[in-house]
Protein backbone atom coordinates (compact mmCIF):
# COMPACT_ATOMS: atom_id res chain seq x y z
CA UNK A 1 0.00 0.00 0.00
CA UNK A 2 1.46 3.45 -0.99
CA UNK A 3 1.67 6.38 1.14
CA UNK A 4 -0.21 8.77 -1.03
CA UNK A 5 -3.12 6.63 -1.98
CA UNK A 6 -4.30 6.57 2.21
CA UNK A 7 -5.77 10.47 2.24
CA UNK A 8 -7.71 9.95 -1.12
CA UNK A 9 -9.00 6.21 0.83
CA UNK A 10 -12.13 6.49 2.96
CA UNK A 11 -12.82 2.84 3.42
CA UNK A 12 -9.67 0.99 4.17
CA UNK A 13 -9.32 -1.84 6.44
CA UNK A 14 -6.38 -1.51 8.59
CA UNK A 15 -6.02 -5.29 9.70
CA UNK A 16 -5.16 -5.99 6.13
CA UNK A 17 -2.18 -3.58 6.02
CA UNK A 18 -0.90 -3.50 9.56
CA UNK A 19 0.15 -7.11 9.96
CA UNK A 20 1.38 -7.18 13.90
CA UNK A 21 1.18 -9.59 16.25
CA UNK A 22 -2.44 -9.01 18.00
CA UNK A 23 -3.45 -6.40 15.90
CA UNK A 24 -6.36 -8.29 13.92
CA UNK A 25 -8.07 -10.16 17.23
CA UNK A 26 -8.26 -6.67 19.03
CA UNK A 27 -11.98 -4.59 18.92
CA UNK A 28 -10.70 -1.27 17.97
CA UNK A 29 -8.13 0.97 16.21
CA UNK A 30 -6.51 1.86 20.55
CA UNK A 31 -6.56 -1.55 21.26
CA UNK A 32 -5.49 -2.84 17.67
CA UNK A 33 -2.37 -0.34 17.79
CA UNK A 34 -1.60 -0.44 21.53
CA UNK A 35 -1.36 -4.54 20.85
CA UNK A 36 0.71 -4.33 17.60
CA UNK A 37 3.63 -2.21 19.75
CA UNK A 38 3.21 -4.59 22.75
CA UNK A 39 2.22 -1.80 25.15
CA UNK A 40 1.90 -3.77 28.58
CA UNK A 41 -0.22 -2.62 31.45
CA UNK A 42 0.77 0.95 32.35
CA UNK A 43 2.02 1.84 28.79
CA UNK A 44 -1.26 0.94 27.79
CA UNK A 45 -2.94 3.49 30.37
CA UNK A 46 -0.11 6.14 29.24
CA UNK A 47 -1.39 5.85 26.17
CA UNK A 48 -4.90 6.17 26.42
CA UNK A 49 -4.72 8.71 29.11
CA UNK A 50 -2.80 10.68 26.97
CA UNK A 51 -4.63 10.48 23.96
CA UNK A 52 -7.34 11.73 25.87
CA UNK A 53 -5.07 14.42 26.58
CA UNK A 54 -4.05 15.67 23.35
CA UNK A 55 -7.16 14.49 21.24
CA UNK A 56 -10.19 14.47 23.68
CA UNK A 57 -12.35 13.99 20.65
CA UNK A 58 -10.34 10.92 18.99
CA UNK A 59 -12.31 7.94 18.21
CA UNK A 60 -11.36 4.69 19.19
CA UNK A 61 -13.31 3.01 16.55
CA UNK A 62 -12.46 5.22 13.36
CA UNK A 63 -10.34 3.99 10.68
CA UNK A 64 -9.67 7.01 9.00
CA UNK A 65 -5.58 7.80 7.94
CA UNK A 66 -5.67 10.95 10.53
CA UNK A 67 -7.35 9.19 13.29
CA UNK A 68 -4.79 5.91 12.73
CA UNK A 69 -1.49 8.28 12.38
CA UNK A 70 -2.48 9.92 15.79
CA UNK A 71 -2.75 6.84 17.18
CA UNK A 72 0.69 5.28 16.25
CA UNK A 73 1.95 8.60 16.81
CA UNK A 74 1.67 8.22 20.50
CA UNK A 75 1.61 4.56 21.04
CA UNK A 76 5.58 5.07 19.99
CA UNK A 77 5.83 7.91 22.42
CA UNK A 78 3.89 5.38 24.96
CA UNK A 79 6.77 2.33 24.42
CA UNK A 80 9.83 4.59 24.01
CA UNK A 81 8.76 6.80 27.35
CA UNK A 82 7.59 4.37 29.53
CA UNK A 83 7.36 6.30 32.90
CA UNK A 84 7.60 9.46 30.89
CA UNK A 85 4.51 12.20 30.37
CA UNK A 86 1.84 10.27 30.81
CA UNK A 87 2.88 7.97 33.71
CA UNK A 88 2.13 10.96 36.25
CA UNK A 89 -1.45 10.99 34.61
CA UNK A 90 -4.07 10.35 37.59
CA UNK A 91 -6.36 9.15 35.40
CA UNK A 92 -7.18 5.66 35.12
CA UNK A 93 -4.32 4.64 36.94
CA UNK A 94 -6.78 1.63 39.07
CA UNK A 95 -6.32 -1.66 37.21
CA UNK A 96 -6.91 -5.22 38.56
CA UNK A 97 -5.25 -8.49 38.74
CA UNK A 98 -5.17 -11.15 35.80
CA UNK A 99 -3.87 -14.01 38.00
CA UNK A 100 -5.95 -16.55 40.53
CA UNK A 101 -2.07 -16.35 42.46
CA UNK A 102 0.16 -13.47 42.33
CA UNK A 103 3.72 -13.20 44.38
CA UNK A 104 3.67 -9.09 45.44
CA UNK A 105 7.44 -8.42 46.33
CA UNK A 106 9.30 -6.28 48.27
CA UNK A 107 11.12 -4.58 45.64
CA UNK A 108 11.01 -4.71 41.15
CA UNK A 109 12.83 -8.34 40.61
CA UNK A 110 12.74 -11.74 41.07
CA UNK A 111 15.32 -11.30 43.78
CA UNK A 112 13.37 -9.69 45.94
CA UNK A 113 11.43 -11.29 48.63
CA UNK A 114 7.97 -12.15 48.46
CA UNK A 115 6.00 -9.84 50.88
CA UNK A 116 2.95 -11.09 50.44
CA UNK A 117 0.32 -13.46 47.78
CA UNK A 118 -2.56 -12.48 46.20
CA UNK A 119 -4.75 -15.17 45.55
CA UNK A 120 -8.14 -14.54 43.72
CA UNK A 121 -8.11 -12.20 40.21
CA UNK A 122 -9.80 -9.08 39.21
CA UNK A 123 -9.13 -7.80 42.73
CA UNK A 124 -8.57 -3.73 41.80
CA UNK A 125 -5.44 -2.47 42.55
CA UNK A 126 -3.52 0.93 42.41
CA UNK A 127 -0.32 1.76 40.30
CA UNK A 128 2.19 4.38 42.02
CA UNK A 129 5.09 3.68 39.89
CA UNK A 130 7.02 1.49 37.58
CA UNK A 131 10.85 -0.40 36.69
CA UNK A 132 11.59 -2.32 33.77
CA UNK A 133 8.47 -4.38 33.20
CA UNK A 134 7.46 -4.17 37.34
CA UNK A 135 4.79 -1.83 38.81
CA UNK A 136 4.15 -0.69 42.28
CA UNK A 137 0.83 -1.31 43.45
CA UNK A 138 -1.47 -0.81 46.94
CA UNK A 139 -4.49 -2.68 47.36
CA UNK A 140 -7.65 -1.84 49.13
CA UNK A 141 -5.66 -2.11 52.84
CA UNK A 142 -2.89 0.33 51.56
CA UNK A 143 -0.27 -2.77 51.87
CA UNK A 144 2.58 -1.78 48.77
CA UNK A 145 4.24 -4.32 47.35
CA UNK A 146 5.42 -4.71 43.46
CA UNK A 147 4.29 -7.15 40.69
CA UNK A 148 4.83 -8.08 37.06
CA UNK A 149 3.34 -5.72 34.64
CA UNK A 150 1.87 -8.69 32.25
CA UNK A 151 -0.02 -9.93 35.43
CA UNK A 152 -2.43 -6.48 35.46
CA UNK A 153 -5.34 -5.58 33.30
CA UNK A 154 -6.81 -2.82 32.00
CA UNK A 155 -10.16 -4.19 33.06
CA UNK A 156 -12.05 -1.75 35.95
CA UNK A 157 -13.01 -3.43 39.41
CA UNK A 158 -13.98 -2.05 42.61
CA UNK A 159 -14.60 -3.37 46.44
CA UNK A 160 -17.41 -2.15 47.83
CA UNK A 161 -16.30 -0.85 51.44
CA UNK A 162 -19.95 -0.55 53.05
CA UNK A 163 -21.16 2.09 55.20
CA UNK A 164 -19.87 2.24 58.88
CA UNK A 165 -23.37 1.76 60.91
CA UNK A 166 -21.74 2.00 64.89
CA UNK A 167 -19.11 -0.32 66.74
CA UNK A 168 -19.30 -3.14 69.12
CA UNK A 169 -16.50 -3.65 71.48
CA UNK A 170 -14.73 -0.99 70.04
CA UNK A 171 -14.73 -2.48 66.27
CA UNK A 172 -16.72 -0.84 63.47
CA UNK A 173 -19.48 -2.46 62.31
CA UNK A 174 -20.24 -2.01 58.86
CA UNK A 175 -23.11 -2.21 56.89
CA UNK A 176 -23.80 -2.85 53.21
CA UNK A 177 -25.57 -0.74 50.74
CA UNK A 178 -28.23 -0.93 48.39
CA UNK A 179 -27.53 -1.33 44.77
CA UNK A 180 -29.81 1.33 43.18
CA UNK A 181 -31.81 0.95 40.01
CA UNK A 182 -30.54 4.15 38.63
CA UNK A 183 -27.99 7.37 39.66
CA UNK A 184 -30.22 8.27 43.12
CA UNK A 185 -31.19 7.53 46.04
CA UNK A 186 -34.61 7.80 45.89
CA UNK A 187 -33.96 4.98 43.35
CA UNK A 188 -36.07 1.10 43.65
CA UNK A 189 -33.59 -1.23 45.73
CA UNK A 190 -32.24 -3.96 43.43
CA UNK A 191 -30.13 -5.51 46.38
CA UNK A 192 -28.19 -5.28 49.44
CA UNK A 193 -24.90 -5.59 48.40
CA UNK A 194 -22.03 -6.89 51.24
CA UNK A 195 -18.65 -4.75 52.06
CA UNK A 196 -15.69 -6.69 50.47
CA UNK A 197 -17.61 -7.60 47.50
CA UNK A 198 -15.68 -6.94 43.96
CA UNK A 199 -18.30 -5.51 41.02
CA UNK A 200 -16.90 -4.80 37.70
CA UNK A 201 -16.54 -1.17 37.04
CA UNK A 202 -18.91 0.09 33.85
CA UNK A 203 -19.20 4.05 34.50
CA UNK A 204 -19.08 7.06 36.96
CA UNK A 205 -20.03 10.53 36.95
CA UNK A 206 -17.89 11.56 40.11
CA UNK A 207 -20.90 10.76 42.47
CA UNK A 208 -22.41 7.56 41.30
CA UNK A 209 -20.82 4.50 39.54
CA UNK A 210 -22.32 1.83 37.36
CA UNK A 211 -21.43 -1.43 38.39
CA UNK A 212 -21.82 -5.05 37.50
CA UNK A 213 -22.90 -7.80 39.75
CA UNK A 214 -22.78 -11.46 38.06
CA UNK A 215 -25.71 -10.42 35.54
CA UNK A 216 -27.38 -7.59 37.04
CA UNK A 217 -25.89 -3.84 36.88
CA UNK A 218 -27.02 -0.99 39.40
CA UNK A 219 -25.76 1.76 40.56
CA UNK A 220 -23.94 2.55 43.76
CA UNK A 221 -22.57 6.00 45.40
CA UNK A 222 -19.15 6.60 44.43
CA UNK A 223 -17.44 6.95 47.34
CA UNK A 224 -18.42 3.63 48.88
CA UNK A 225 -15.92 2.05 46.26
CA UNK A 226 -12.24 1.41 46.47
CA UNK A 227 -10.98 1.23 43.22
CA UNK A 228 -12.04 4.72 41.49
CA UNK A 229 -10.49 7.91 42.32
CA UNK A 230 -12.13 10.64 43.58
CA UNK A 231 -14.79 12.86 41.32
CA UNK A 232 -13.13 10.67 38.72
CA UNK A 233 -15.35 10.03 35.46
CA UNK A 234 -15.29 6.60 33.89
CA UNK A 235 -16.85 6.49 31.10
Amino acid sequence: MHIRSWGRTQNLHWSKYLLVAGFRRANTVQDRISAGFGLDGAKQIMFASGMRKLWPSLDSQATTPRNVLRWVALAIASAAYGGGAFASDPVARFVSLKADRLDVRAGPGPTHKVAWVFQRAGLPVEVLGESNGWREIRDVDGAVGWVQARHLSLRRTVIITGIVTGTTAGVATVGGIALKARASDGADTLLLTEPGIVANLVACDGLWCQVGLADIRGFLPQNQLWGVLKGEIVK
